[in-house]
């Protein structure tokens, strides 16, 4: 029964899609406050994904990420099909004297991941009132 209504309705309302977005925008806050932590790390390179990137790959996939790993014998995670998001290592910013890690660009980068991670939660949110609404039938 429960394919039936992820097949008949969550996915054509656009779930999976606010899925990976939010998914994609948690890895990128994760990286970021990486970089933010390791501030002051002596040589330590700033790491990204590219967004936009990664989001039409998995938009055209229609299935969910999936972690990297980076040894043998780590657990597999997700659901992705052609490996998790490629993290990007930015050896082209200039060095603060002990790293690659502008903390002004970081925290910009953080606030603003943040501001689209609340408006797609958010969108997500009013999709699922709209299911109720057309369900139950009141406002």
């Amino acid at each position: 029964m429960s394919n039936i209504i992820q097949d008949a309705i969550l996915n054509k309302v656009g779930v999976p899609k606010f899925r990976n977005y939010l998914n994609l925008t948690s890895l990128r806050h994760k990286l970021t406050a990486g970089n933010v932590a390791n501030v002051l790390t002596p040589g330590y390179e700033a790491k990204d994904i590219d967004f936009q990137k990664e989001f039409q790959r998995l938009k055209g996939e229609g299935i969910g990420l999936k972690g990297v790993t980076t040894n043998a014998r780590h657990i597999p995670i997700g659901v992705g099909k052609n490996g998790g998001a490629k993290i990007v290592v930015d050896k082209k910013s200039p060095s603060n004297g002990v790293n690659r890690v502008n903390i002004d660009k970081e925290m910009t980068k953080l606030s603003t991941n943040q501001i689209s991670y609340t408006v797609a939660a958010r969108m997500l949110k009013n999709k699922f009132n709209g299911l109720r609404q057309a369900i139950t039938g009141t406002k």
